[in-house]
């Protein structure tokens, strides 16, 4: 598992991470975590989705465990929080 920088949470399961992923091929930046579920962001949940996201992950490092990369680019991963 390597170490990223969750810079942004786009949504209640996407983020964006630096330095760039690279897995089986492919980079990018955009990260899918696969273990959540979050509605839909026309849903009313889906606020309280991305904030809970948001408190876990942004601003902190993740160790990413690659699984496949979905058709919009984003690689599909767990994650868990870095020591410091």
């Amino acid at each position: 598992m390597e170490n990223y920088l969750v810079k942004k949470v786009t949504d209640g399961q996407t983020a964006e991470v630096s330095p760039e992923w690279v897995w089986a091929g492919r980079f990018g930046n955009r990260i899918r975590i696969i273990a959540l579920d979050a509605p839909e962001d026309w849903t009313h949940l889906s606020k309280t989705a991305k904030a809970e996201l948001h408190a876990n992950i942004e601003n902190k490092s993740v160790l990413l465990n690659p699984l496949a990369v979905d058709i919009h680019g984003r690689l599909l991963a767990t994650y868990s929080i870095a020591e410091t």
